[in-house]
């Protein structure tokens, strides 16, 4: 038997609008306190984020076990999930340290199975370190577009309102 074949999957669907509700009523970050940060709103956040990321395994499990019946409900587990976990990721740039460990093995394996000279093998580490630096830089740029724009709160309250109509109408 599938995991996402019973009636649990329309309340996860229900749980996470009611995430995304919160978030849209509260919202990340407390106004009164002049965006500073409160415990509740940190609790949120990661409540939010562990929601989110559930939301989108919870879609791919549904795709796996080919257990979704309809498009809607899918499309709405993957960007409302998305809508909880983009917008909370560290602002550390990590394609940055990824393209340096690719560019570092991709000079080791040069310099160990070639005998070419150790300044073409810096030239080709900073060409690969620039290509992923640039790769990793416009996929930043675009998880950060999607991000602020399916995780904003008009966007979360509009997506929460649709998702839990779905979700108790198919439980």
């Amino acid at each position: 038997m599938a995991i996402t074949a019973g009636s649990i999957t329309p309340l996860v669907l229900i749980i996470g609008a009611l995430a995304a509700l919160a978030i849209a009523i509260i919202g990340r970050k407390g106004k009164l306190e002049f965006k500073t940060d409160t415990e509740f709103n940190k609790r949120l956040r990661i409540v939010s984020g562990i929601i989110g990321i559930v939301m989108i395994a919870w879609a791919f499990l549904m795709v796996y076990e080919a257990t979704w019946t309809e498009f809607l409900m899918l499309l709405m587990f993957i960007i409302l999930g998305l809508g909880l976990v983009l917008p909370i990721l560290p602002k550390t740039n990590l394609g940055s340290i990824v393209a340096l460990i690719i560019a570092a093995i991709v000079g080791i394996i040069i310099y160990q199975n070639t005998s070419i000279n150790i300044w073409l093998v810096i030239i080709s580490v900073l060409i690969v370190f620039f290509a992923f630096f640039l790769i990793f830089r416009v996929v930043a740029a675009s998880t950060k577009l999607v991000g602020t724009t399916i995780g904003s709160r008009w966007v979360l309250l509009v997506l929460g309102s649709v998702a839990l109509i779905i979700g108790i109408w198919k439980f």
